[in-house]
């Protein structure tokens, strides 16, 4: 695909997909915008019909686990635990789910009182 992509000299477009209603009208619904789409498996077969030459479609198995946020932080949690805090991510914790084990942490570790946390919702844009 980085062949063909490569050999377009910029006229190939890249697109992906969105569920949330800032920028939804792209990707599956519109392939006559775009050359190369990546989407993952629940929307791979639905696109899969609509591609016709020199179009390329790339399903990505799983790879929720990486573009949701509260998804990404519970694949880095799970693979490097306490490790994963300040080397890939900074200390984050799944609210409500894990409430209990961040008030404990607050407890134990006792930051200053004027530490800023970040509040990010599981959608694409927005703090």
């Amino acid at each position: 695909m980085r062949t063909e992509i490569a050999k377009s000299q910029g006229r190939m477009v890249v697109s992906g997909e969105t569920l949330s209603s800032f920028l939804s009208v792209k990707g599956a619904y519109v392939p006559e915008k775009w050359d190369v789409y990546f989407t993952v498996r629940r929307l791979c077969y639905s696109t899969l019909h609509q591609v016709a030459q020199p179009k390329r479609v790339n399903c990505l198995p799983g790879s929720e686990a990486l573009t949701l946020k509260k998804a990404l932080v519970a694949t880095l949690q799970g693979a490097y635990g306490e490790q994963a805090f300040g080397l890939i991510m900074p200390r984050t914790y799944l609210l409500p789910e894990q409430l209990t084990t961040w008030k404990a942490w607050l407890v134990e570790q006792r930051p200053p009182p004027y530490t800023l946390w970040a509040v990010k919702a599981n959608v694409h844009r927005g703090v």
